[in-house]
């Protein structure tokens, strides 16, 4: 297993937890924050993109249908986020992504346009709808992740989910607040590591 292993089934964990604590029993569509293109030179691959498509292959494995469906495409250049503070962030990203071309002004029963291949809607076909999983590997101040969901909300994507592989410690004490109090994911029937 490469370095990228643990990260991919932390996340097809924390999907398919999500989707069980829903009581969601349809397809899901993987939604992958967009790389910046200096990240991807840097890279040499795009690392969220990778990310999607191994948990796919692990939910797929498990029986859960899915489908990763790059919805968002940069709009502009960003700064670097490390270094910045929760508010620089949200003004950094503001207007950072839009729908990929052709998504524009789609309805949300049009889930064709959405995630091809994936059956949508109950048109008929007796299917439920996709459930929208927007996917980053790691969450700080969630800047980025609230700003990919308002975009596609704003394309009628009905964004329900986020899934991270990592999340940041705080740079504070942590209170009794911030520690978890008894949570327990569901089973999942998605495999450890």
């Amino acid at each position: 297993m490469d370095a990228a292993g643990p990260l991919v089934s932390a996340l097809a964990r924390a999907v398919a937890a999500a989707r069980v604590m829903s009581a969601h029993n349809g397809p899901v569509v993987l939604v992958p924050v967009p790389s910046t293109r200096a990240a991807v030179r840097r890279r040499g691959f795009d690392h969220v993109r990778r990310l999607a498509d191994g948990a796919t292959r692990v939910l797929c494995r498990a029986g859960v249908p899915t489908r990763v469906v790059p919805m968002l495409r940069s709009a502009r250049p960003v700064a670097d986020q490390a270094g910045l503070t929760a508010t620089d962030r949200v003004t950094n990203l503001d207007g950072a992504f839009v729908l990929r071309h052709g998504l524009e002004g789609q309805r949300r029963r049009d889930h064709a346009a959405f995630a091809p291949g994936v059956p949508g809607g109950r048109d008929g076909c007796g299917m439920p709808e996709p459930l929208f999983v927007v996917i980053d590997d790691v969450v700080t101040t969630g800047a980025t992740l609230s700003e990919a969901t308002r975009v596609l909300r704003a394309g009628a994507v009905p964004v329900s989910v986020v899934a991270v592989a990592a999340a940041t410690l705080a740079r504070r004490r942590p209170t009794r607040d911030d520690r978890p109090q008894g949570v327990r994911l569901p089973a999942t029937g998605v495999p450890e590591g």
